[in-house]
């Protein structure tokens, strides 16, 4: 998950200042960099909460065998 946020937030910058747009003219056209940054930013919490559970498992595991 770390690698895609590392990959994805370039990608998310370079959309944000080249305003790529994506749909048919006249009808609909979204901006690319709110999709972007949706993966980047998701793929990062993801990350951040994996490490944060992995630590807190850690800590219980050595608490939980001191006693």
């Amino acid at each position: 998950m770390g690698l895609i946020a590392y990959v994805m937030f370039p990608e998310f910058l370079a959309m944000l200042h080249t305003k790529d747009f994506f749909g048919v003219p006249g009808i609909i056209t979204v901006p690319w960099w709110p999709i972007k940054f949706t993966i980047a930013a998701s793929t990062a919490l993801c990350c951040l909460i994996f490490s944060i559970k992995v630590i807190a498992a850690d800590s219980f595991e050595t608490r939980k065998s001191s006693k």
